[in-house]
Formats: structure tokens, sequence, C-alpha cells
């Protein structure tokens, strides 16, 4: 029989620790000047207003209703995906996030923009607002990064599929060696009683077609009961109804001449995170995804009866997206909210409302021992995100007398100094240069005394440094965070789906912090 777990959510305000640069922090801040990139402030208001456009003017239900009909024509849902799924067919808005078709879900984060789309979707249906909202979580399954895609990491462990495939990684066939490595990597999950049907889930999943399918089964599967609907858009309905403004792309530099006011402003107030190509679209033929070049173009005819052969890249998969969706709101890392805000002026000239964009949530798992050996070390939770070097600095200065004793000694050496220099200079003004130089040695020599002795309090104190080291392993590996690296299976297997209804319950997206999991 399971134990149930409990859980303590600790909220760290992510100003007080800097992970994010000054876009993001102005963005949250509400600076005035962002105006010139976002339609709505990223809160309860932004979104209500957003919700209000949105609904005003999408026109694609019909195209909604054929996307949504092909990709759950052979898979069976949950009762809460299908009432969403017919209240989308008539008139129901969506919160939306994407992400690739990664091996086994990829990391962590993967299942926090599940999370922060279902339970922001929930808040907005329980405030009764006028609207009812669906999660929508998009494949980007014409990726074709297989070196960030086909790779999983669970309990520290990297699993990589290799293959020669280079087409689109979501239409990539389930091969048997591709069975065989999942297989391999359930065995190595072990037998418990989180990991059963989970186990099952996953075999079910690499069992279908491709990868793309594999991803919406085992979504589905974690989180059909919360309702959430997963969809690929990679289908020739969407791609000849959104044809129209990939044509533009073709025949002119549209989306660089359309961002180009936009990404000059942001290149100088802050940056570019994904400057325009000559063209953003590729093209998907002879099981290839080829960027487009505009100098090697040939006869571009060709895509009028062929739209499906076009991928859009970053700049354009928004577009694609917002095109068919009724989304008010999207969700994504801090990346994605970057390249987004780039965007208003090209939705603008293709006529498709922008929506809202929000920061997903970030969740970071710790145990209750480890924790509270943490705060017995003095320490508290924002130190668990700051960089091992100053974590360790900080810890020896607080408990020695490193930094106290050598400065009150240089004070009061310098204040020594002080009074022999005026005295040697009432003597002879032509060695004031020679005192300065000595004085400026006597600066260096404390700093040296003092760093050396900062070292032999770290020796001192290794055994505390280990534990402090330890602990923050469970947060980073090389100063990424973990939930960037590990998967979300490597804490489903301790928690089963506690874990996730406890995300779900502390996600909030309106305000601009971590949130720290203590298990028990």
């Amino acid at each position: 029989m399971a134990i149930k777990a409990h859980f303590n959510t600790i909220p760290i305000p992510i100003e007080k620790i800097r992970i994010f640069n000054k876009l993001i922090d102005d963005y949250y801040g509400f600076k005035e000047k962002l105006k010139e990139i976002i339609s709505f402030e990223p809160n309860l208001e932004g979104i209500v207003e957003s919700s209000k456009i949105k609904n005003q003017n999408f026109n694609q239900r019909c195209l909604l209703k054929e996307v949504l009909e092909q990709n759950y024509k052979s898979l069976a849902s949950p009762i809460e995906v299908l009432k969403n799924i017919e209240t989308l067919k008539k008139e129901g808005l969506a919160i939306v996030t994407a992400h690739q078709p990664n091996l086994l879900l990829g990391p962590f984060y993967t299942i926090s923009k599940a999370v922060s789309i279902i339970a922001l979707s929930q808040k907005l249906n329980n405030l009764n607002i006028g609207f009812h909202y669906s999660p929508i979580f998009v494949i980007g399954s014409e990726d074709h990064d297989k070196d960030e895609i086909l790779n999983v990491t669970i309990s520290s462990k990297k699993y990589n599929f290799n293959t020669d495939y280079e087409g689109p990684l979501g239409a990539m066939e389930n091969s048997n060696q591709l069975k065989e490595l999942v297989d391999f990597i359930l065995f190595e999950l072990g037998d418990t009683v989180n990991t059963l049907d989970l186990k099952t889930a996953i075999k079910e999943a690499y069992n279908r077609n491709s990868l793309a399918e594999a991803t919406q089964y085992l979504l589905t599967s974690i989180f059909g009961k919360y309702g959430l609907i997963v969809l690929d858009l990679n289908l020739p309905c969407v791609k000849n109804a959104v044809y129209p403004i990939f044509q533009k792309e073709l025949e002119s530099n549209w989306v660089q001449n359309v961002t180009k006011k936009k990404v000059e402003w942001l290149s100088a107030n802050y940056y570019v995170q994904a400057p325009p190509q000559d063209c953003n679209l590729f093209d998907i033929s002879d099981g290839k995804r080829i960027k487009i070049r505009r100098d090697s173009m040939d006869d571009i005819s060709i895509y009028d009866k062929n739209p499906e052969r076009l991928s859009p890249n970053v700049m354009l998969r928004p577009i694609m997206q917002q095109f068919v969706l009724p989304s008010v709101a999207y969700i994504g890392g801090a990346a994605e909210v970057a390249y987004w805000l780039q965007l208003k002026d090209l939705f603008k000239a293709a006529e498709i409302p922008f929506p809202l964009i929000l920061l997903r949530d970030i969740f970071n798992v710790l145990d209750k021992k480890n924790y509270e050996k943490w705060k017995k070390l003095g320490l508290n939770e924002t130190d668990l995100y700051q960089k091992r070097i100053f974590l360790d600095n900080e810890f020896v200065k607080k408990n020695s007398f490193v930094d106290s004793y050598t400065e009150a000694q240089k004070k009061n050496f310098q204040e020594r100094i002080t009074e022999i220099k005026s005295k040697i200079i009432e003597t002879d003004k032509t060695l004031e240069n020679s005192l300065n130089v000595f004085e400026h040695d006597i600066d260096k020599a404390f700093l040296r005394i003092q760093k050396k002795w900062l070292q032999a309090e770290k020796r001192k104190k290794q055994f505390e440094l280990d534990q402090i080291h330890n602990i923050k392993d469970l947060f980073f590996k090389d100063e990424v965070m973990l939930e960037r690296i590990e998967s979300y299976f490597s804490y489903h297997k301790t928690y089963g789906t506690e874990l996730l209804d406890e995300m779900i319950k502390q996600s909030d997206v309106f305000n601009y912090n971590l949130k720290l999991i203590v298990a028990d």
C-alpha cells in the first residue's frame, strides 16, 4: 500500500535570485516602455481583455473542429477531454503551451508547462468571467533537432536514441530499436506502487505509429483527467488554411520587413532572442526538413499545390498556432516569452489577435530530510539557487571571522598609515607617491591574506560544504537547474500523481516566483 505523500510548497520571488534577464524582469514589473511590444499586461485583467478580442475575431471554428477530429480519431480519451473538445468545437477559448515530442516527454519542465495551462484554465473557469477555457498542449512535431529531442535523463542517467532519420521528428516511426530502448528504460525505472500504471502507459504509447502519437498518448495518460487536449498541427488542412501567410514569406522578406522596427527596438533596449531569417520556412520532402534559402529558391509555385511541404520556423510557428486555435494566452519558458515578444507587428500584419504571453511555472522538489538539513546549516530557500562558489564563500564568511576580523584590522592599519603618512609628508612632500604605492601594496596584501584565510576556513568546514554541495546537486548540475535536465519520472516513482495534484494546486503564472516543493 502506498504511503500518502505530504507537501509544503514555498514560493520564492524570482527577483531575489536573478535567474532571468532584464527583459523578463521588466515584463513582469509592468515597465511602461514595454507597451511598445505587448498587447496586454501579464495579469488577470490582461487575460480578460485578450479573451474578449479573441472571441470577437476568431473565425476558424470549422478548421479547429477538423483538427480536433483528426487528432482524436484513434485515441480513446477521458470524459474531461471529450467535454473540452466539444466545447471548443462550438465556442470555447484556450490556454496554450507547446513543446517538442521529446523522448519520454524530456525534462521536468515539459510537465510544468502542462501544469501551468491546466491550472490557469481551472482558475479562469472557476471565476466564471463569461468564457470557457480549455488547456491545449501543442506538439512541436515539425522540429528536427535530434540532439535535443531524442534523449531523456532519469535519476541522473542519460538515455539517447540514435537514428539516421532527418525529417520532422514527430512523424518519425516508433521503430523496434526505439521500443527496445524504451523497454530498457522501463526496466531500469524499477517497479514501485507509483510506476506500475505509468510503465503500462509508456509501453502502450510507444506501440503507436509515431513519436508525436506516443507523446500525445503519454500526455493524455498523465493529464487526461484534468481535461488536457494534445494536438499535432502538422496536418494538410492546417497548411492549406495558413498557406496565404506562408506565401507572403515565400514571395518577399515578409517577416524581416514587418518585424524590423520591433527587432531594432529590442536590440537597442534588451536583446533579440531569435533574429528573423532571410526565409522563415522549411521544406519537407524526401524524408527531410530543409531550410529554404531565398538565394537558391526554385519555382515556388510547387507549394501552391503542396502547401503541406512548408514548415514554419520559430517566427512563423506562433502565427500558424494562433491562426488555428482560439488561444487567448500562450505560456512558455523565458526564451519563448522573449521571442514571442518580438512578434506583435507580425500578428497585426497577419490580422490575427496577439495573445497574452505568460511565463510558465518553475517547480523544484526537495525531500523534507534534506530541506531540514539545509536549514540547520543556517541557509535559506533563496540560497538553494545561488552559484556554488558564491554560496561557499558566503557560508564560510558567515560562520567565521574572516571578513569581520580582516576588515577591522585593515581599517585600524589604514588609520595608522594615514597618521604616519601625514607626519612623513610634513617632513618631505616628495615621499608622498612612494607612500601611496606602499599603501596600495598593503591593501593588496590584506586581500591576499583574506583570500588565503578564506581557503583555510573552507578546508576546515569541508564537511559542512560537502553537505551543501550534495543538497545543491539535487537542484543543479553544472549550474543548470535540474528541471531542465531530469525527467518528471525521476520524481513520479517516489511521489506518484499526488505530486501533480500539488503542482496544479500551487501553480500561479501571474505570480513571478519559483515554487519549492518540500516533500515528506
